[in-house]
């Protein structure tokens, strides 16, 4: 799957690489997918996410876009990314 990126702020298309392959909108694909994952593989997701500097991610999915009846995929996507960060860190930390 590919994201637009005229879609999203510039300060937030960094995290659209991530967001397609991380970005699993269904909770349960979402949770295998990175328990299938190597520790090193979990590692780099979370330092990757680190080294973005998520906090203009979550300014941007908390902003008008999160009141839209019909969000855009790329949206989907990206929400979908900051719930896999919590659970790669409690995997990390088993």
């Amino acid at each position: 799957m590919s994201l637009d990126a005229d879609k999203v702020p510039s300060e937030v298309a960094p995290f659209l690489s991530l967001a397609e392959r991380w970005g699993e909108p269904d909770d349960g694909y979402r949770g295998d997918k990175l328990e299938g994952l190597s520790t090193h593989e979990l590692r780099a997701f979370v330092h990757e996410m680190d080294s973005l500097g998520p906090r203009q991610l979550y300014d941007w999915l908390t902003g008008p876009e999160a009141d839209s009846d019909s969000p855009t995929e790329e949206y989907v996507r990206l929400n979908a990314l900051s719930m896999a960060v919590d659970p790669a860190e409690l995997i990390l930390n088993r």
